[in-house]
């Protein structure tokens, strides 16, 4: 398990209902902010064509980079630390600022993998361009998976610019039509592109 995902589940685990059960209001209202950032990347990230949205969006908070990420895991901090003996304090804290080291370390290690994928993107959108396809068009994948284009659908997955959800007039989804057509291989990019 990633460490941003751990320290997500302490976070949680910490905060939350059984927390919250002692009847304490500001317990509530922690658990609340909590769930309202985690909310605000898995909302983001169901929009997001990216299928590790939410992974990038757990990485920005825990690596500093949400203001308001930062006030809660102060919050939570002091409230945790407040009946912490104070021999052990500095030990707590050393051990959450290396934990958030190890998140930015992690964070910094994979700029390169999604730029890379960025400039794949970029790189697919300009080639379809150059055959006189639109990125963005989902009616324009559903007829090059029609004709068994596999090289057009190819660059609309890497394009990640269309809704590969989007449906043609009989209400089938690319993946579908090309299940329908026997193209496996289209089948295969487009089911690959799901995961």
């Amino acid at each position: 398990m990633r460490i941003s995902r751990m320290i997500l589940a302490a976070v949680l685990l910490t905060v939350g209902p059984a927390n919250a059960a002692l009847g304490d209001d500001d317990d509530w209202q922690i658990f609340g902010r909590v769930l309202s950032l985690v909310q605000s990347v898995v909302h983001a990230a169901a929009k997001s064509d990216d299928p590790r949205a939410v992974e990038y969006g757990i990485d920005r908070l825990l690596s500093g980079e949400h203001g308001e990420a930062n006030r809660l895991a102060a919050d939570i901090a002091g409230d945790a630390l407040a009946d912490v003996p104070p021999e052990y304090k500095d030990t707590v804290l050393s051990l959450g600022k290396d934990l958030a080291a190890l998140a930015r370390k992690e964070r910094e290690r994979r700029p390169s993998v999604h730029l890379a994928g960025t400039e794949a993107a970029l790189q697919a959108r300009r080639n379809l361009a150059a055959i006189g396809l639109r990125y963005f068009d989902s009616a324009q994948l559903l007829e090059a998976v029609g004709r068994n284009d596999a090289l057009a659908v190819e660059l609309y997955v890497t394009g990640r610019g269309v809704d590969l959800a989007a449906r043609n007039a009989d209400g089938l989804t690319a993946l579908e039509l090309a299940r329908r057509r026997n193209n496996h291989e289209i089948v295969d990019l487009l089911a690959s592109a799901g995961r």
